[in-house]
């Protein structure tokens, strides 16, 4: 008996799983976009919000999928891995709590502070980019500048490498970041931001 397999996203790293899959399971994808490399490969593409739990797992119920396969972090970041083993489908990837450690950066520095994990580095996380800005004043060079949330793998930022304190704070302030991964009480702005020292 073959799997029924649905993947979940649409970029490049979803084709590579998608040609790695397609050999041994009936593929299936929904994504928030139509890869053609994908199209080439799967019965069926559905587009889709890939973050939205009822749609996705919807359907996944639709195409009686036995396994569904999460690519990208966004949709593990709101929780459709949680959905799909709720409808009785089995999610590879980890459920919202677990894909936590790698959605939510300011989370995860201190989920290595209290657990003595070695390297981590000296961190701070704000709510006001105006307060953001004046340790950047303060600090100096080496550090490194992330808006909170998921940026897509785009959103850090080197002062000193890649751009200098001013740049760093001009950068900031035009982010427009509106998901944060989790609801701490200092990264709950829309324009959060994470800051660490480099190196």
């Amino acid at each position: 008996m073959t799997e029924t397999v649905l993947l979940v996203g649409g970029g490049g790293r979803e084709h590579a799983i998608a040609r790695a899959l397609v050999e041994d399971c009936t593929l299936f994808n929904c994504a928030g976009n139509r890869n053609p490399g994908i199209a080439a490969l799967a019965e069926e593409v559905e587009v889709l919000d890939t973050t939205n739990p009822q749609a996705v797992s919807s359907c996944a119920r639709e195409i009686d999928a036995t396994l569904a396969v999460i690519g990208p972090e966004a949709p593990l970041a709101a929780g459709i891995a949680d959905a799909l083993d709720d409808a009785g489908i089995y999610a590879f990837g980890p459920r919202e709590a677990g894909a936590r450690i790698e959605t939510d950066k300011a989370y995860q520095r201190r989920f290595l502070d209290e657990h003595g994990i070695p390297g981590n580095p000296e961190f701070e996380t704000f709510d006001d980019t105006e307060r953001a800005c004046e340790y950047i004043d303060d600090h100096g060079s080496d550090l490194a500048v992330k808006p909170a949330g998921l940026t897509g793998g785009k959103g850090v930022k080197v002062i000193g490498d890649q751009l200098t304190a001013a740049a760093a704070k001009e950068y900031l302030r035009g982010s427009d970041y509106d998901r944060v991964a989790g609801p701490q009480a200092r990264l709950r702005g829309r324009r959060g931001a994470e800051y660490g020292r480099h190196g």
